[in-house]
């Protein structure tokens, strides 16, 4: 009962509808229940399937996120309980009365994935026959993604049952009593299963019972198993002929060690061999690719950062996108311009004079703008204590009962006003066009940035190409070194049964 509380608390809280956004915490929380038994397929299904029926579609929503996890990540008892003919007519249902569109195309994204995880078992048929009845109605499934269709899940193993003992053969009495593995699942005493471990795999994150078998295996160190898989590779490669680790005497005179030296080294000279044919691909490549780029870009001079960029970008066929791609480039430029002005008279006198008008123009600009800032910030320092100035004068005419039409000094400050409210107008107006101006900058910069994060994401995707074709040819000489190395073992071989035979 307090599993099953701890549950209900936990899916209240994954599909409390005050939440803007998903509670994942809380939804592994409900799975790793699920995987370690806490809490029954049967009875989590049940629950969120109550919470699937909410009026809120916020709650809704939630729940089916949490379903959508724990049929992900809680292995085959969950299937069963969703695939049921049951299970699937009461999301057909939630399907046709639903009135959010949103919760709709998640219900049907849900079913197509399982439909397509589970298209090779015959036990979950249902789920099959659901997405065709829905697309017979004309129910528009979304794009299909494979990759939500991913259902492996390691679970606890179910209970063994038994009137020994698994491993000493003791039989169970009222004395004697019988305890599960939860690693097993197989049936053991209190003497061979007294020790406690967590299971991570399982999702099991708490101190359960576990054989000592079982515990062995646990808290193993990973340095024997990785030894013994050392020492299984190494059977592996050199074959059946090198499982004994000194090899006899040879008829022509030659020790194990002088057998095994002339391999490594006929290996070596394999893979320097390999080696250089792969460097003569890819220069070839390069030589028969540069013409091509050449041809569809005749105008484009070789110049000299075309010269420096790296082969990898110069193979892309858009010299100016690997330009741009190719990072020595710009750190060359970078030192270049950063070294130009140490250069001769002769050939660096135009780019200074340009960088020195544009200075002083710049410099003049911001003069100019700071001396209208500071003729504006005046101005309004002045209307300020003339307005002051007219608003405590009327307010000493009213206090003595003097009309302002008799006041030549009211009169005289409102001429005054008028005629600086026209000037204020103006700096109102120049304000505003330069507040738009500014405006129309800051999209221009959001435009380039927006420009650079694309132009950054075709830079990550060019690397990512380049970083496949190189894992590629590696993986075709790797091949091609090991089917010389067999060849060579095989060669080898021959020899030594021919010397033998000799022997004999």
């Amino acid at each position: 009962m307090f599993r099953a509380n701890n549950f209900d608390k936990l899916l209240d809280k994954a599909t409390s509808n005050l939440r803007l956004d998903p509670d994942w915490p809380t939804i592994l929380q409900i799975c790793d229940l699920i995987r370690q038994n806490d809490c029954t397929p049967k009875y989590a299904i049940a629950g969120i399937k109550k919470k699937l029926y909410s009026q809120n579609p916020h709650q809704a929503m939630f729940a089916l996120l949490t379903l959508e996890s724990v049929v992900k990540n809680c292995g085959s008892g969950i299937h069963d309980e969703v695939a049921s003919k049951g299970f699937c007519e009461m999301l057909r249902d939630l399907v046709k009365t639903t009135q959010h569109e949103n919760l709709r195309n998640k219900i049907l994204e849900l079913i197509q994935a399982w439909a397509f995880a589970f298209r090779n078992n015959p036990k979950y048929r249902a789920v099959q026959d659901t997405v065709n009845i829905l697309k017979a109605e004309c129910f528009k499934f979304p794009p299909l993604k494979e990759s939500d269709a991913m259902f492996s899940a390691d679970t606890a193993p179910e209970w063994a049952d038994g009137e020994v003992c698994h491993r000493c053969r003791v039989a169970f009495t009222m004395l004697v009593r019988r305890h599960h593995c939860r690693a097993c699942g197989q049936v053991f005493c209190q003497q061979c299963s007294s020790k406690t471990s967590t299971l991570p795999k399982f999702g099991i994150e708490k101190e359960v019972r576990v054989c000592d078998a079982c515990f062995d295996k646990v808290s193993r160190p990973p340095t024997a198993s990785s030894a013994k898989l050392d020492i299984v590779d190494t059977s592996n490669d050199y074959g059946p002929t090198a499982q004994t680790p000194k090899r006899p005497t040879g008829p022509g005179g030659k020790t194990a060690e002088e057998l095994q030296e002339e391999e490594e080294l006929q290996l070596a000279l394999a893979l320097s061999q390999s080696e250089a044919e792969h460097k003569e691909k890819e220069r070839r490549s390069r030589t028969h690719i540069a013409p091509a780029a050449a041809s569809l870009h005749p105008t484009v001079s070789p110049t000299p950062s075309s010269v420096s960029a790296s082969p990898e970008h110069s193979a892309t066929g858009n010299p100016e996108l690997s330009r741009y791609l190719d990072r020595n480039y710009w750190e060359q430029r970078l030192s270049r311009d950063a070294a130009a002005p140490t250069a001769p008279a002769s050939h660096a006198s135009a780019e200074p004079s340009v960088d020195y008008a544009k200075s002083a123009t710049s410099s003049k600009a911001q003069a100019d703008e700071d001396a209208e800032d500071k003729e504006i910030d005046e101005f309004v320092g002045a209307l300020k204590s003339q307005v002051e100035i007219f608003v405590n004068r009327m307010k000493s005419n009213s206090s003595r009962g003097r009309s302002i039409a008799n006041d030549t000094a009211v009169q005289s400050l409102f001429m005054n006003i008028t005629a600086m409210h026209s000037r204020l107008l103006r700096y109102i107006q120049q304000q505003d066009d330069k507040r738009v101006y500014l405006e129309s900058l800051q999209d221009k910069v959001s435009q380039i940035r927006d420009s650079r994060a694309a132009l950054d994401t075709l830079r990550a995707e060019h690397a990512a190409r380049i970083a496949a074709a190189a894992e590629a040819a590696d993986r075709q000489r790797q091949m091609q070194m090991a089917s010389k190395l067999q060849a060579m073992r095989k060669k080898k071989h021959d020899y030594l049964q021919y010397q033998r035979q000799l022997a004999l």
